[in-house]
């Protein structure tokens, strides 16, 4: 996961050090924050597999 420090970057910025490390499932800021609010569920899914 990509940790943002300082000031907030614009949205094309984000998407870029997105793809730079291979993330491409969010297609939209909302599905980012949407992330970002079920991060601790996202997680432990990802550690059951």
């Amino acid at each position: 996961m990509a940790r943002i420090y300082g000031q907030i970057e614009t949205l094309k910025q984000i998407r870029k050090e997105l793809d730079s490390r291979g993330i491409d499932r969010f297609d939209s800021l909302r599905e980012f924050d949407a992330f970002l609010e079920n991060y601790q569920s996202e997680r432990s899914a990802i550690y059951q597999h």
